[in-house]
């Protein structure tokens, strides 16, 4: 039995036709599923909850934080997790390798019902997560990215008006080797191999070795962070030299000027900390 939880809302409402079709096919093949959508935040995570004692898949058809809220509802059950890449971002959909597959191959996938396992982390020891946790640049990447002022604006451009607005901000972060205070420009947690839409920030990241990569990009010039952004695009930003990359079982992540804003998953949070762990159980993650 195959759970589907669509969010409507997710890339500005223009995967609707894509989500019918999807179901359509699905109809076709007589698969047996029960379809629920969203209606408001959080929902999704108790959609999963219901959805994950009775189905063997749930199936996330959104985005970023569509995944993220459906994570946190199955986390810990025996169901498996599908991703529909409906989203505007989809980072966790390239890390499972179904982005680039068509909706007939999406649709046999399920029925295949082929896993392989997946971690997780845990913030502050309650929250869920599977891709990343980060801190100023892709913050302001993503915020610029979400203003509807920006919607009619080229990725690359906002990435570039990013890179010039944003400035340093000091860190301490600590981890099994030790601890250390940072002018950063860039600081992630990093589970996966891409974030912000699909920007290549760490390729060589594995995401079922229960670690994580926490990755630092100093701030030291303004004409550096150009620097990093050239190498950014070209998925050689960690071989840069202010950039320090950390296989980790946890972190500990603090901004020594008080809250700030963070992203988890493609979801925003504010924090004066936060910890962040490898948990104890994985996800069954269908994949091809």
């Amino acid at each position: 039995m195959l759970g589907i939880i669509y969010n409507p809302v997710t890339n500005g409402g223009k995967s609707a036709d894509r989500m019918r079709q999807i179901r359509e096919l699905m109809d076709s093949k007589g698969i047996e599923y029960d379809y629920r959508e969203t209606e408001k935040e959080a929902h999704a995570t108790e959609l999963a909850k219901e959805l994950s004692s009775k189905c063997d898949i749930v199936v996330a058809a959104g985005g970023d934080g569509t995944v993220f809220e459906v994570v946190n509802g199955i986390y810990g059950t025996q169901a498996a997790l599908m991703v529909l890449p409906l989203g505007s971002g989809n980072d966790i959909a390239r890390s499972a390798g179904v982005l680039e597959l068509t909706d007939e191959q999406l649709v046999d996938l399920m029925i295949s019902g082929k896993t392989r396992p997946f971690d997780c982390f845990l913030v502050n020891g309650e929250t869920v997560g599977m891709e990343f946790v980060t801190f100023n640049l892709v913050v302001n990447i993503i915020s610029l990215f979400k203003d509807p002022s920006n919607q009619s604006k080229g990725y690359g451009g906002l990435v570039f008006k990013a890179i010039r607005s944003t400035k340093g901000r000091t860190y301490r972060i600590k981890t099994e080797s030790g601890e250390q205070t940072v002018k950063g420009l860039f600081i992630s947690a990093q589970n996966i191999k891409t974030a912000g839409g699909g920007l290549p920030i760490y390729p060589a990241a594995e995401d079922d070795d229960g670690m994580f990569d926490m990755i630092t990009t100093r701030y030291t010039s303004s004409f550096r962070k150009y620097l990093n952004l050239m190498s950014l695009s070209k998925g050689k930003l960690c071989q840069q030299p202010n950039v320090t990359v950390e296989r980790v079982k946890w972190v500990e992540i603090t901004p020594v000027d008080g809250e700030e804003k963070y992203i988890l998953d493609g979801e925003f949070f504010t924090t004066k900390g936060v910890r962040v762990e490898i948990a104890p159980e994985k996800i069954k993650m269908v994949s091809p």
